[in-house]
């Protein structure tokens, strides 16, 4: 993993996925991963009294975040507290509901290619396994945003926005204004 030119990018997401199975359902309502950042998770949080609960647990989160990833990339925890819950909060945390889109199901061609896409890649079983589990819920997002009407990104083809106006997807608009800022 380490190899791959994304290595940090997948684990980092790795880390988010793994946020409510880190701190446990009772917590997880109240909270959302947001991003990962130079070693730092950021969180949004409901109010301030779960973000001091969640403060003084700060060190065992972090080692249980860690070791569910398998990484030490993980230094520290900073908090967003109340204002609008972020776009992932209409997507419980529960275990005994599942998200729509995770329920969609991948036709044999989306299968093979993320096997072709692993094949070759010197990782450990579990390792692999991970990033198998991940490439293909990222297909599934892929299929249920285009069912929602998302119209396809003109440089990448990943799903860019309902509106006629959305041309591009957030990493090739993010890109474009990079590019013309320097």
């Amino acid at each position: 993993m380490r190899r791959l030119p994304a290595g940090k990018k997948i684990r980092g997401q790795m880390l988010i996925d793994a946020w409510p199975g880190a701190v446990g359902e009772a917590v997880a309502c109240k909270t959302s991963a947001l991003s990962f950042a130079e070693g730092t998770l950021h969180i949004w949080v409901r109010d301030s009294v779960w973000a001091q609960h969640i403060a003084l647990h700060k060190k065992m989160i972090i080692s249980n975040l860690n070791g569910l990833v398998r990484t030490r990339m993980l230094q520290d925890l900073r908090f967003r507290v109340g204002g609008a819950p972020p776009p992932s909060e209409n997507f419980s945390h529960s275990a005994t509901v599942t998200p729509e889109w995770r329920r969609i199901p991948l036709d044999p061609q989306d299968l093979w290619v993320v096997e072709a896409a692993l094949d070759g890649i010197a990782l450990e079983p579990e390792m692999k396994k991970s990033l198998r589990k991940f490439l293909i819920n990222q297909k599934k997002l892929v299929r249920y945003y285009f069912a929602q009407g998302c119209r396809p990104c003109r440089f990448c083809g990943l799903p860019a926005g309902k509106t006629a106006g959305e041309d591009l997807c957030r990493c090739c608009r993010l890109q474009r204004s990079n590019r013309c800022t320097n």
